[in-house]
């Protein structure tokens, strides 16, 4: 079963712009429902799950109108590695001993962060664009 079935149904019903990964870490699956919040300039998706690793968030912004600048992520001192697949650049980075990665496509602003391995960061974002 795909743990990202909800999520990907949720993003669905608003844009059709690949950000949902088809590939999960072992043993994912949500332990807290999809929240979706209407923002002033857009829509806010998130949702928490588990994984054999541990917990890791999904974090979806859909703006109304094309990004002029991104979020600011916090992140340790270590260098962020650019990580570019399909043509966009996904940024991986460290915070407190876990990783993520955060990019954006479009009108779509999202972020990957958690218990999750740099492998498996690459191995969702690969899947991302994978047909």
């Amino acid at each position: 079963e795909d743990p990202f079935r909800q999520l990907r149904s949720a993003v669905e019903r608003l844009s059709d712009t690949p950000v949902v990964p088809r590939w999960a870490p072992s043993g994912t699956e949500a332990v807290i429902d999809i929240v979706q919040e209407a923002m002033s300039d857009g829509t806010r998706i998130s949702v928490a799950y588990q994984c054999d690793n541990g917990r890791f968030n999904f974090v979806i912004y859909f703006y109304d109108i094309p990004l002029e600048e991104a979020a600011i992520y916090q992140k340790n001192d270590d260098t962020v590695t650019e990580y570019s697949v399909n043509n966009i650049d996904h940024y991986i980075m460290n915070n407190n001993g876990r990783y993520g990665v955060s990019w954006t496509n479009g009108n779509a602003e999202c972020s990957i962060q958690g218990d999750l391995t740099l492998n498996d960061l690459k191995k969702m974002v690969d899947s991302i664009y994978e047909e």
